[in-house]
């Protein structure tokens, strides 16, 4: 049986469908970056500028996780107003997010530490080391990735706690001793760990609509701010995603003007991607193609590491003088792609519509959704513990 078109469910009326294809767009930007990151292709000709702005922006294309934080700020923002009370809001998430990853986590334990890779001393600690990453600590602890991608899961979960914490503060009406308490926090956090900052244009974005509406009047220029976006946050040679990199040393390096030309140049892009209807230039987001991809792209980003990292292996036994050639990065291309998306339809298909639904019916709450969601439904205005 071959897959069929990722789109099994009823949309909810305030679906978007441009969230769901800028998914797709991100997901993609970050297979790219992975394949021209694979030490397959040549190495870019130091005095030929087009390949060496070629090869800078494949690199940057792996920034595609920062588009990711954008929708989660946006997305995360309206889930909250659409949940009736915060445990409902964080079970949806680990629904959301634990079916797929623990799967993909304990396959990587076992393999690694077959292969000889644990790392560590002992087999008890590589178990005690695999349990946290399976709870998704590092790099909040200073251990390794079992899964490359891993840690922008972590990300996501220490926003979902600001945020839900941000949400109870002020629904309750707090003592603004603690909102300032809460606000050092997330800001000590985003200097600690800057690819974090991301999550703010797509949170202003659904908290205060009016405020970027002037950029709404562009859509058209999308295509160009993603560009700015994605080199000037190069320039800023963030990579890491561990605290090794503070947000400090970026701005102290000289980087300032970089950073605030990403972050206006990434609110551009979320706020016209949020916006509704279809957006001049940007119909490209609700192709079949885009949707799909968008559907599936959170077991996408999650198997694709895996899959090619198997692919490369394979295609270097078969061809150990691969390296520098044009022909064996495009199959590997062709190949780990094909491959990667049969896997994560299926892990979309069984684990996040299949487990997901039995989850949330056995444990009796709101159905598990991705959140590609454009405005809150009225029905839920209210949080509560």
């Amino acid at each position: 049986m071959s897959p069929q078109p990722a789109a099994v469910r009823p949309r909810p009326d305030n679906y978007s469908l441009n969230i769901n294809g800028f998914r797709g767009v991100c997901v993609l930007l970050v297979f790219l970056h992975h394949v021209a990151n694979s030490g397959l292709p040549p190495t870019a000709d130091a005095t030929s500028t087009a390949q060496v702005m070629l090869h800078r922006l494949f690199m940057a294309f792996g920034y595609g996780v920062e588009l990711f934080f954008m929708i989660s700020g946006y997305v995360i923002v309206n889930s909250l107003r659409r949940h009736a009370t915060l445990s409902r809001f964080l079970l949806d998430r680990v629904i959301r997010i634990f079916p797929v990853w623990i799967p993909i986590a304990i396959f990587l334990a076992v393999v690694r530490y077959a292969a000889g890779h644990g790392g560590t001393s002992t087999p008890v600690e590589w178990v005690l080391h695999s349990l946290a990453n399976l709870f998704l600590l590092p790099p909040l602890l200073p251990i390794f990735l079992l899964h490359p991608a891993s840690w922008s899961l972590t990300y996501e979960w220490v926003f979902y706690g600001v945020a839900a914490l941000a949400a109870l503060l002020w629904r309750r009406g707090a003592p603004l001793p603690a909102k300032l308490v809460w606000a050092a926090l997330a800001g000590l956090l985003i200097a600690c760990y800057p690819r974090a900052l991301f999550f703010l244009p797509g949170v202003l974005v659904a908290l205060a609509p009016g405020a970027v509406r002037w950029l709404q009047r562009t859509p058209m220029l999308v295509p160009l701010t993603l560009l700015v976006f994605l080199f000037a946050w190069f320039d800023t040679g963030i990579f890491a995603a561990e605290f090794s990199v503070p947000l400090w040393s970026v701005l102290a390096n000289g980087h300032t003007l970089s950073v605030l030309l990403a972050a206006l140049a990434g609110t551009h892009v979320i706020a016209c991607v949020a916006m509704a209807g279809t957006p001049a230039g940007l119909g490209a987001l609700r192709t079949r193609a885009a949707q799909h991809l968008g559907s599936i792209s959170y077991s996408f980003y999650l198997v694709h590491p895996v899959v090619m990292s198997m692919t490369k292996l394979l295609l270097l036994k078969l061809f150990p003088d691969g390296r520098g050639s044009w022909e064996l990065t495009l199959v590997f291309a062709i190949v780990s792609g094909l491959l990667s998306w049969l896997v994560a339809y299926w892990s979309w298909r069984w684990l996040e519509q299949g487990l997901a639904k039995w989850l949330t019916k056995r444990w009796r709450e709101v159905p598990a959704t991705d959140g590609a969601y454009a405005t809150a439904p009225a029905a839920s205005p209210h949080l509560t513990r």
